[in-house]
């Protein structure tokens, strides 16, 4: 059972950093889990500071992002609950896709890295779009080795809006591989 949850908001997964230099997300305990539908109605989203301030990965990397993005974090002592609220100054212009799991040709997508040992060698990669196509893999050696074969078991719903789109993860923590501890400490990447 995690009693406690902290992770490392982490910009790349091998990238040094200075002493300090991580943003630090206390993810908050929940007693009444969201409903994974879509919606960020649940009282829990509620009560957690999103984290924001996101840059680009392409076309300019490092560069502020210019489409604001929300992540919300919380668990319980079965899941992590992920929430993404993802603006779109052009929501009609969205590249959204229905696909097969395990599709990487999705479009418009987010992903969540954990590193649950905290090495910046190894992470679970969780993705998937507005329609809650799901892709997932382990990644080791640094970041080159993607092992899509790894399946792991998860949900994601999300829904297109008329500012964007929201999408809502939840990860059993029976999925994940960590170390055995009361306080757990994790690097994330979204």
């Amino acid at each position: 059972m995690v009693t406690k949850l902290s992770l490392l908001v982490c910009l790349l997964l091998s990238a040094p950093k200075p002493a300090g230099a991580d943003p630090v997300l206390r993810a908050r305990r929940t007693t009444v889990p969201p409903r994974i539908d879509g919606y960020l109605t649940d009282r829990c989203w509620k009560a957690v500071r999103p984290v924001t301030g996101f840059t680009q990965y392409s076309p300019h990397e490092g560069v502020p992002s210019e489409e604001k993005t929300h992540v919300y974090c919380v668990y319980d002592a079965n899941n992590l609950y992920i929430a993404f609220l993802c603006r779109d100054l052009k929501p009609k212009g969205m590249s959204t896709k229905l696909a097969p799991r395990e599709a990487t040709q999705m479009g418009d997508a987010v992903a969540v890295f954990l590193d649950t040992y905290h090495d910046r060698q190894n992470a679970f990669l969780f993705q998937t779009n507005a329609l809650g196509v799901q892709f997932d893999a382990r990644v080791s050696e640094d970041g080159a080795v993607l092992d899509r074969s790894w399946d792991g078991l998860w949900r994601a719903e999300g829904r297109l809006t008329t500012i964007g789109w929201v999408v809502e993860i939840q990860i059993p923590f029976t999925t994940l591989r960590f170390p055995y501890s009361e306080s757990q400490l994790w690097a994330i990447q979204f």
